[in-house]
């Protein structure tokens, strides 16, 4: 099945990927973002109801999946998020899915792209269907589903930069860095390290294994939508 689910999401990647080559990047203007957010928030949520059809949306450039992307951290509705994943994290892997499920449904009602909450989602159906004695309201569809949303998150990630100390991969979690290398690059890291290059706050990870999709010894991630949403808690 694990199989099965992988051909389809691939096929699904392909299918909602932009045209144009990934040899061009799209960093995301986190001041113009947070600009459009004020002026015109419903310009944002109508991106993200665009990427999260069913059918892909094919005409959607990754400029307009970063600022999808990135623009629902700005928007009312994601406050208080970071501390929910957490309580839904650890609801998990304390084997009380259900409540997990109950909680992190409403996040995605909220915030349909946040990458941690979608993995949250197939690790819950995956559970529902594979582990549990009740019926699951979910469905194998249900699965793909979010499993191929999950999928063009990373790659909306990977759009946005080369992972270079130059040209970082823009984030806005730090949870969205460990499942961009792990899922998508399938790389593994070492040491980690806050970095200031050009005047932008980054992560800097050594590479311990590289794979085909990143060949390089350290990656970097331009973290600066993640310090502002830190800092934003203790206000």
């Amino acid at each position: 099945m694990k199989n099965i689910i992988k051909t389809v999401c691939n096929l699904f990647l392909n299918n909602c990927k932009p045209k144009g080559s990934m040899q061009t990047i799209y960093p995301i203007n986190w001041k113009s973002v947070s600009a459009l957010a004020n002026s015109n928030p419903d310009s944002i949520r109508a991106l993200i109801s665009r990427m999260i059809r069913l059918e892909p949306d094919t005409t959607l450039t990754y400029k307009e999946r970063g600022i999808a992307y990135a623009g629902q951290t700005f928007l009312p509705e994601h406050k208080g998020l970071s501390e929910e994943l957490f309580c839904i994290r650890n609801l998990m892997n304390n084997g009380r899915f259900d409540e997990a499920k109950t909680k992190n449904v409403d996040v995605l009602k909220r915030c349909p792209l946040n990458l941690l909450a979608v993995d949250n989602m197939v690790d819950i159906i995956n559970y529902e269907l594979r582990n549990s004695t009740k019926v699951s309201e979910f469905t194998e569809t249900d699965l793909k589903y979010y499993t191929c949303l999950g999928r063009c998150l990373l790659d909306t990630i990977a759009s946005t930069g080369y992972g270079t100390a130059k040209y970082p991969f823009d984030v806005v979690f730090v949870h969205d860095e460990y499942l961009f290398m792990e899922y998508y690059l399938g790389i593994k890291y070492g040491t980690q390290a806050l970095v200031d290059y050009g005047k932008v706050a980054k992560d800097r990870f050594t590479v311990v294994v590289k794979s085909e999709k990143y060949d390089k010894d350290d990656i970097f991630f331009d973290i600066t939508r993640v310090l502002e949403l830190e800092a934003r808690k203790y206000l």
